[in-house]
């Protein structure tokens, strides 16, 4: 009789690759000075179909839009957003 199945993550959850956690942990480590946190890596990084460079290139452009977005001050080293 074969063993039963592992569980099923908990909602919410996704697994990756010891390569990708490193890329994800890559983009943390670029965009954290700027206050962003994993959440928006992790979305960044998913909508770009798990492609770093993309991520990067959005997180880095978009920094001071999506901390706006969350109710958060960017940094003072981030331009302001750019207006609607």
């Amino acid at each position: 009789r074969p063993p039963p199945p592992p569980p099923a993550p908990p909602p919410g959850t996704i697994t990756v690759t010891n390569e990708e956690m490193e890329q994800i942990e890559r983009l943390e480590a670029l965009v954290a000075p700027m206050g962003l946190d994993r959440t928006a890596v992790l979305e960044a990084w998913l909508a770009c179909d798990k492609n770093e460079e993309l991520a990067a290139n959005y997180l880095l452009n978009n920094a001071a839009d999506i901390l706006e977005s969350r109710g958060e001050p960017p940094p003072p080293s981030l331009p302001p957003p750019r207006p609607q």
